[in-house]
């Protein structure tokens, strides 16, 4: 895919393709048919061989607004697939091996079985729509086609058991980092432990399940749903959520940006995710916490200097969330001035969320 892309309007022959794949004629043939399969439209001419023409519509990435989603042509033609997806990715592990689902139960769902079976470290289910997406303590997360990006990633890390909770903030900041250089007008934040906001509203949420035995972690899975699109107006929750292409659409009207760059695909802004992700993941490994990113971490949280309401259990209490400690913890101080790391449980945050 990368190859015809870079060829442009040029023709390649299966000879100069199967020579820089490694593979024979046969192997070329073999995969111009799957990229077919996958909605890019190719010309192939005899003696002449084979160019990228166009992205049909069930291969488009919705990737601005008025885009519109696969069944009818969106205005971007970006392409959304596995090819498109590996053309994209610069990584040395993350992501090299990759299920692309049209639709599926969920990508968390799908990653736990392929966990069962043996898949290997890095293993990422990518979905173009869930059928039942899911969220933190049971909640459903709604997952349309065609708007979207939905991912999970499998990791099989040397950790005690009590280390995986942190891959939660640091997945919540190699996804904010990578917003941040994608686009960079955005006001990005992380509301501890699992949301990415934009503008204060919820752009991203962070699922991470673990499965462990008596000699320790088998596998971890890391989930993320990420609002590219608009989010839909008709859904309950939709006050408090934003997406990418609705955010900029917005600032466009209201005359507050005046040089919008394009938004990326969802193909490109998975591989910048994963890209920041294995960086942020070989510096938590390396120290086994969050000291070496604490920094990085507080800079970017919502919840710093503000009023918290924890609420874990039948226990309700306010306070001021002071930041992070090594371990992934946040650090409340209560009325009396005792300063309380919370583990778990459900923060709500002043300001944020509709809570006043």
């Amino acid at each position: 895919m990368r190859i015809l892309q870079e060829a442009g309007e040029e023709f390649l022959s299966g000879e100069a393709l199967g020579k820089r794949l490694g593979i024979s004629r046969m192997g070329v043939c073999k995969r111009i048919r799957h990229l077919e399969a996958e909605g890019y439209a190719i010309e192939r001419r005899k003696g002449r061989g084979y160019r990228l023409l166009e992205v049909s519509a069930g291969a488009l990435a919705v990737s601005g607004a008025g885009n519109k989603p696969p069944g009818g042509a969106g205005e971007s033609g970006q392409a959304y697939g596995q090819a498109a997806i590996e053309a994209e990715l610069q990584t040395e592990w993350a992501g090299r091996h990759l299920r692309f689902y049209a639709s599926t139960d969920s990508t968390n769902a799908r990653a736990r079985a392929e966990g069962d079976k043996g898949a290997p470290h890095g293993w990422l289910a990518v979905a173009d729509a869930q059928e039942a997406g899911q969220g933190r303590r049971g909640r459903s997360w709604h997952s349309p086609g065609g708007k979207h990006l939905y991912f999970s990633l499998l990791l099989r890390p040397e950790l005690d058991p009590g280390q995986a909770s942190m891959l939660t903030l640091v997945m919540a900041l190699s996804v904010c980092k990578a917003l941040e250089v994608c686009v960079p007008e955005g006001d990005f934040a992380i509301k501890w432990p699992n949301d990415i906001l934009l503008s204060g509203r919820k752009l991203c949420g962070i699922l991470t399940e673990m499965r462990s035995n008596l000699d320790g972690i088998e596998y971890v899975i890391v989930g993320v749903g990420l609002n590219v699109g608009e989010v839909d107006a008709s859904q309950p929750w939709a006050e408090h959520a934003i997406g990418l292409a609705g955010w900029q659409e917005s600032l466009r009207t209201d005359g507050a940006l005046r040089k919008a760059g394009t938004l990326p695909g969802r193909s490109r802004l998975l591989a910048a995710i994963l890209e920041s992700w294995e960086r942020e993941y070989a510096l938590f490994c390396s120290g086994g916490d969050m000291a070496a990113q604490r920094e990085a971490y507080e800079t970017r949280l919502a919840n710093k200097h503000r009023q918290v309401r924890i609420e874990a259990g039948p226990e309700s209490w306010q306070g001021l969330a002071l930041g992070i400690s090594n371990a992934g913890e946040l650090l409340v101080e209560r009325e009396d001035g005792r300063v309380e790391a919370v583990y778990a449980g459900e923060v709500s945050v002043r300001g944020l969320y509709g809570y006043v």
